[in-house]
């Protein structure tokens, strides 16, 4: 598995891995009591808010992409009426 490494502005570091077990991790924390749309927006922010602590320029962009991705589907979610399971 491919790894890329990019700091953050606090002097930490932020691992993305480029494998597809990545978005699992991302999407492993879903509670199926909260509305998807919601974590999904809660996964755009927080793409936001790293972005706006990597040094490389072409972090920033791969992350505001991966914000309006997540955006994309919370909208999409929304739409087709998605509802947490009861």
């Amino acid at each position: 598995m491919r790894a890329n490494k990019f700091s953050a502005g606090d002097g930490g570091s932020v691992r993305h891995d480029s494998h597809a077990s990545g978005t699992h991790a991302l999407t492993a924390g879903l509670s199926p009591q909260m509305n998807p749309s919601l974590q999904y927006r809660g996964f755009a922010e927080e793409c936001r808010r790293l972005a706006e602590q990597v040094e490389s320029e072409r972090h920033r962009r791969i992350l505001h992409e991966m914000a309006l991705a997540w955006s994309k589907l919370a909208d999409e979610t929304e739409r087709a009426g998605l509802q947490p399971s009861t």
